[in-house]
C-alpha cells in the first residue's frame, strides 16, 4: 500500500480512514491531522498505521 497525500500551503489535512467489519462487529477508525508537522506521509506509513490496528488492508 502507498500514500501520498498533498497538504495545502497554510492549511490543514485530514485523513480518515474507517473500516467496519459486520461479521465481527469492529468498528476501526484512523484519523490524522496535520496543520504543519509533515508535508506528506512516507511511503508505506499509513500502511503500517492500519497493520498496528490490525487490519489486513
Amino acid at each position: 500500500m502507498s500514500y501520498s497525500i498533498e497538504g495545502k500551503p497554510g492549511g490543514a489535512r485530514g485523513i480518515t480512514c474507517i473500516y467496519i467489519y459486520a461479521a465481527a462487529e469492529t468498528v476501526c477508525q484512523l484519523s490524522i491531522y496535520d496543520t504543519s508537522e509533515k508535508e506528506n506521509l512516507a511511503e508505506g506509513e499509513l500502511g503500517v498505521l492500519l497493520s498496528e490496528l490490525g487490519t489486513d488492508q
